[in-house]
Formats: C-alpha cells, structure tokens, sequence
C-alpha cells in the first residue's frame, strides 16, 4: 500500500507495477506508454485507490553476473509486476536460447506466472530500409499464434496506442478491485493485505484454466463471505502462510486462489458435512484431481510443513511412470 501526497490532501492506494515489454523498434511507443500511464493515474488512482508503475527493465535493471541477462531481467524486473503491456512492429528480437526472443520470454513467463498480459501490434507500414523478412516472418507467426490463444489488439499510431492502454487499464483496474472484494456477494470485503506474494485469483473458473495452462498444481483456498467470521480466514490462512518462505514456496510452485464458496463451482470441492466453519484448502493437480484437501491449520510451522509436504507429493507424481 501507498501514501500518495495530493495537493490538498493525502490517499492511502493500492500500487501494481506494469512491466512495459517490446523490442528494440519501438522505443517511441514504450516511452509513450509509460506516460500514458502516469496519465491514467492522474486520473484514476485517487478514484479508485489503485496506482499503476510503469516498469521497464532499462529503467528498473541493475547490472549483475552469473546467468543470462534476460533470466536476470525475469527474475529481478518482471517477476514482481502484475500486468505486462506488449508491443510489436517489425521485429520480434533475438533469440534467447529458451524462446523467440527476450519480448517473447518475457511474455510467457507472466502468462506462466497467471499475471495479465496486454499485447498490440502496430499496422503502420514499414520504411523499405527496415525491413527485415525474417523477423517480419517470426513476427506474423507468433502474432497469429497469440490471435489463437487470446485477444490481442492492432494499432495504427502511438496516439492510438495510447487511447487504447488507457481504457485497457480501466478495464483491468476494474477486475483489480472484484480481486479485492472477492465477489460482488461477498458480506464483507477482503481485507487490504494480502495472504499470497504475487498475483493470485479469485476466480475459480481463471484458476483452473490457469492451473492446466500452465501445467502447475493449483494451491486453492475456500472461504464463506457470509460466514461471521468469515470461516476464520484471516486467523487461520494469516498463520498457515505467515513466514515468507511458505509464501516463495507456494508463489513459485502454485496458482494461487482464494475462492468465495458461493462463486460459481466451488462447493463442489467441499466435502458433504463441511459447514466452512473454518476454511479449507484444496491442492488440485492441472487435471482437476484433488491432491490434497484439509482445514487451513492457523500454525506457521505446520504451513511450512505442509506446503512442503504437497510440493514434494506433486513431484513424486509428476515423475512416476
């Protein structure tokens, strides 16, 4: 959370960092998306109590050793965003030894990861000078990959490009703030510190197509809004998951969810005589077959225990013949 100074007065926000990815032919439109989204917060964030960071590793990156310099703008720049904003032309960059390119690496390890991805090509014609019919050919078939796999958007200048990140980050805001609620039925509000590190769903529909998408169990929590207590969330899940590393070891081996029991399909994950006086958590592998399933146990050092205990369990059965 922020303490964002104003003119006249002072608002407590929300901030999310969005990581700005492209290749090297289109520095004016990074540069402009930047901007346009210090604009957008000029506009929203008192509104909506949400600030948005632009990020960009030339900006956010120091100088390190010791691996390859896109693992070390994955694991020190994008691994902490929440959107990313992706942005072709005429190139798709070079590759990486481990995908078509830096841009394109970036891109599927925030898809890995369950964060939001945004991606626009641009239509403006190309001078003949820079016209390179390799990557213009790289470019088309990862363009039309990605027009399979979700909904992408084209541009015909940075104006437009521009218009179109600010209503796109309204619309993601939006979907932000049912993350904070957890439902539009929820009885009380998801308190404003979060359980997980990182992104995590409220969703279960996202949270299952997250999970088989990218082949990673499904760490699910399972609450009652309207309970009084609210199943003893707050207690139970804020000891189960209090030390930092049982939060690394479930951000890095899991989707993470936390799931209203009255959203669509969640009870049926909750055995028949289970009232959610406390809540439950389910480990489900991509297939949907439940690993494990217990009442969250509001103890630190059992929460380590058992998250360990599921990732090792994951493991024997990723590897059994």
């Amino acid at each position: 959370m922020l303490l964002v100074q104003r003119p006249f007065m002072a608002f407590t926000c929300e901030a999310r960092q969005v990581f700005v990815a492209s290749p090297s032919d289109v520095l004016e439109e990074r540069t402009a998306v930047a901007q346009a989204i210090y604009e957008w917060n000029d506009l929203h964030a008192f509104q909506m109590s949400l600030v948005l960071l632009p990020v960009r590793w030339e900006t956010h990156a120091a100088p390190e050793l010791g691996n390859r310099p896109q693992e070390i703008i994955n694991k020190r720049v994008l691994k902490d965003c929440d959107l990313l904003i992706g942005i072709f032309w005429s190139r798709i960059g070079t590759h990486t030894g481990k995908a078509e390119s830096g841009t394109v690496e970036e891109i599927e390890e925030a898809i890995k990861a369950g964060k939001q991805v945004l991606l626009y090509f641009s239509t403006k014609p190309v001078p003949q000078s820079n016209i390179d019919a390799s990557q213009i050919a790289r470019l088309h078939a990862f363009r039309d990959e990605y027009r399979k796999r979700g909904l992408v958007f084209d541009f015909e200048s940075v104006d437009e490009l521009c218009r179109l990140v600010h209503r796109h980050l309204a619309i993601k805001a939006r979907q932000i703030q049912t993350e904070r609620l957890g439902t539009a039925n929820a009885a009380v509000p998801l308190p404003q510190t979060a359980f997980f590190q990182g992104h995590y769903v409220t969703s279960l529909q996202e949270a299952l197509a997250t999970s088989k998408e990218s082949n990673r169990p499904l760490f699910m929590v399972i609450y009652d809004s309207k309970h009084p207590k609210r199943s003893k969330l707050d207690h139970s899940l804020g000891h189960f998951l209090e030390y930092n590393t049982t939060k690394k070891l479930v951000q890095d081996n899991f989707v993470q969810a936390l799931i209203d029991v009255h959203s669509e399909g969640a009870r049926q994950f909750l055995p028949a005589d289970d009232p959610l006086e406390k809540a439950l958590w389910v480990v489900l592998a991509p297939n949907g077959e439940i690993l494990h399933r217990e009442g969250v146990y509001a103890n630190p050092d059992e929460g380590l225990k058992r998250t360990r205990g599921a990732i090792e369990a994951w493991t024997k059965k990723c590897t059994q013949p």
